[in-house]
């Protein structure tokens, strides 16, 4: 792998060592964003983050702390635990941001959620209007109810 990436072994008065030419390109890791960092984005607290990202089972709430399910590592959640204190919390690569499940469910929560105008029951013809047009849906639960 070394000498495909462009590396070459050395000896030295220290040891062997790696030695990598000047034009190599290396590749960034992708941003780790916490609950916190997650929030500052879209202008919440921590706390209501982490509640925001449960909603969709990316994570659970632990005894201390927050734990990653099955469904959040999918979308690339990693679990972690704080060094001092060892409550766990999870890590998230920063596509997340541009998540549209994420952005819907904080638009939801802040009240801020694009409403589409719609045909009123009052312009149909009344035989034709049913249940679901009388009774427009126009709040929903973080839930999705």
């Amino acid at each position: 792998m070394t000498k495909a990436a462009g590396g070459d072994y050395r000896g030295g008065p220290h040891g062997r060592y790696i030695a990598w030419p000047a034009t190599i390109q290396v590749k960034n890791k992708p941003a780790i964003l916490t609950a916190t960092k997650i929030g500052k984005h879209f202008e919440l607290s921590s706390q209501k983050m982490n509640y925001i990202l449960s909603e969709p089972r990316w994570i659970k709430k632990a005894l201390k702390g927050w734990e990653v399910t099955d469904q959040g590592r999918r979308i690339g959640a990693a679990q972690d635990e704080d060094k001092k204190s060892g409550v766990p919390y999870v890590r998230w690569p920063d596509d997340i941001l541009t998540s549209k499940t994420l952005a819907n469910t904080v638009a939801e929560v802040k009240g801020t959620e694009g409403e589409q105008p719609t045909e009123t029951a009052a312009a149909k013809d009344p035989e034709d209007v049913g249940f679901r047009e009388k009774f427009e849906a126009k709040h929903r639960s973080a839930d999705g109810h």
